[in-house]
């Protein structure tokens, strides 16, 4: 296990052992070290420098080639989509030829959605002055901001009163969902 004094990280450590390494050629005898120590220190220093290198070279080149697969897939991904349109379009293609290649098979009758399964959590953001900002998601992943399978949207209602009107029952249930 390595211990506290030497970096994790590459560029730390890279820095760090050419101190040490050039430290330990200056005062080896001091620390009664052979002399062969520091030969060894010296070689596995200019091999780790090599290979330190080759890495950091490695690293940006994939970078590189990454950012030029990233571009390369998002014309040919835009090229797929024109010509899956004009498959879709076409009479003659058959939903056999759509399953072939794998696109949207068009569902001849209409699947009814059966209601939701989970309800949707409601969250009320006061803290501008005149402001609401309302935002739900899915009570079985609140943390995230995608509605409850089968839900199209919510409707949210107000009631607005009179300064002097008593003050309406308050609902927890004020969200519907359709």
């Amino acid at each position: 296990m390595a211990t506290a004094y030497i970096p994790r990280p590459d560029g730390s450590f890279d820095a760090w052992q050419a101190n040490f390494v050039a430290y330990v050629a200056g005062h080896w005898s001091e620390l009664g070290l052979p002399s062969s120590t520091v030969t060894t220190l010296n070689v596995a220093s200019i091999d780790w420098g090599k290979k330190y290198e080759e890495h950091v070279a490695a690293r940006a080149a994939a970078a590189s080639a990454r950012t030029l697969k990233d571009a390369n897939r998002a014309d040919f991904d835009k090229l797929i989509r024109e010509v899956a349109q004009r498959i879709q379009g076409f009479p003659n293609t058959s939903d056999a030829h759509r399953a072939g290649l794998g696109i949207t098979v068009r569902d001849a009758v209409p699947t009814p959605v059966g209601p939701p399964t989970t309800r949707p959590l409601v969250r009320v953001d006061f803290s501008k002055r005149l402001q609401h900002r309302i935002a739900y998601s899915d009570e079985a992943t609140p943390t995230r901001r995608a509605k409850p399978s089968g839900v199209m949207g919510a409707e949210v209602w107000v009631n607005i009163a009179a300064p002097a009107s008593p003050r309406p029952p308050i609902r927890r249930n004020f969200v519907s969902c359709y």
